[in-house]
């Protein structure tokens, strides 16, 4: 049997149209009128990527941040020394970030609350806060989920967006929209409160299997298990209008006024306001893992970095060495699944697949 190295397994387990070396790059479209869609040269190792109003983040394998675009605030300067992050989000006029200690940090305006535009203490995150899993923004006021399943906001609350429910509980996901918020409970069902002008905090009765939640600035999506989308809230651009036959999603994000979906086969496709170019994918574009919407503008994190697919390939109720043998002959390779050579099909054949997707933990 012919050993199969990591050398030689990299070009054969590239996923779609992305190359290896393409892998954890940025790409963005849309409006660039603050340079939010002037990807770093040479940006790469990323994980994933965040849009605000007019500015952009990516955060590293490394934990470190990379931000671009609008800076008047300062939501582009990056705090010194920051790291071990482990995702990011943006506001209109600020930034957020989870730290892997689970306390998050946030910068560019609303470090003060003056309670006029733009300062409603989006910035000032509570002291103490600890034990985060999620942070969310799209407009004014920040939302943080706790590992405990409930629910912290803070920020502009004119509308009654960081006034939390009484009573709610077992989230496993939260979204921010432009004066709204959204919670994901994790039987499935989603909750609402904040602005409701134009129906983006009513739930359509009976949803149910959602796996994540989006929120624009006026409407608010939803994406359910089985990869189907719903919508609802303002409509003026299409933005809650789904695609037709629309299905196989894998993860949702909301701009402004435009809706983005990431399918499982990498490839996106976005609906609702797009004079701005943010709604045209490009031509070519290399197999996504990630996509984030924002204001104006749509950022997509090349390559995925785990597989989004089965692992039991052979369909024989666990994953071992079968799947790996089947795995070599998707790729017109032959062998047991000893990919090092040992002798025998151990943790370390497990190993080099690992590090040939990039993911080893």
């Amino acid at each position: 049997m012919k050993t199969r190295t990591l050398a030689t397994l990299l070009p054969l387990l590239a996923f779609g149209h992305a190359s290896w070396a393409q892998v954890g790059t940025v790409e963005a479209w849309g409006s660039g009128n603050y340079g939010q869609t002037s990807v770093p040269a040479n940006l790469t190792g990323v994980v994933q990527v965040a849009g605000g109003s007019w500015h952009s983040l990516a955060v590293k394998s490394d934990g470190s941040v990379v931000a671009w675009g609008y800076n008047i605030y300062g939501q582009s300067n990056v705090p010194i020394g920051l790291s071990g992050v482990s995702s990011a989000t943006a506001g209109m006029y600020h930034s957020v970030v989870l730290r892997s200690n689970g306390t998050v940090t946030a910068w560019g305006a609303g470090t003060t609350n003056t309670g006029s535009w733009p300062n409603y203490g989006q910035s000032m995150v509570p002291t103490n806060l600890s034990g985060v899993s999620q942070v969310n923004t799209t407009g004014l006021h920040t939302l943080a989920l706790k590992s405990d399943g409930s629910v912290v906001a803070w920020g502009r609350n004119a509308e009654g967006q960081v006034t939390v429910p009484i009573g709610l509980s077992g989230c496993t996901g939260v979204a921010g929209g432009g004066y709204h918020s959204a919670a994901l409970r994790s039987n499935g069902t989603v909750a609402t409160w904040g602005l409701a002008t134009d129906g983006q905090t009513t739930v359509p009765i009976g949803l149910s299997g959602v796996v994540q939640v989006s929120a624009g600035s006026y409407h608010t999506v939803a994406l359910r298990g089985d990869g189907t989308v719903a919508a609802w809230g303002a409509n003026n651009y299409g933005q809650r209008t789904v695609p037709t036959g629309l299905s196989n999603v894998m993860q949702i994000s909301c701009g402004t006024h435009h809706s983005v979906a990431l399918r499982r086969d990498g490839s996106v496709q976005a609906w609702g306001f797009g004079d701005l170019g943010q709604t045209t994918t490009p031509n070519g574009l290399p197999t996504v893992g990630q996509v984030a919407a924002g204001g104006f503008h749509t950022l997509a994190r090349i390559g995925f970095l785990t597989s989004p697919c089965p692992a039991d390939l052979d369909d024989s109720g666990v994953v071992d060495a079968g799947d790996i043998g089947v795995l070599l002959l998707r790729f017109g390779q032959s062998g047991s699944g000893d990919l090092d050579g040992d002798g025998a099909v151990t943790a370390g054949d497990i190993g080099i697949l690992l590090l040939a997707f990039g993911v080893c933990p």
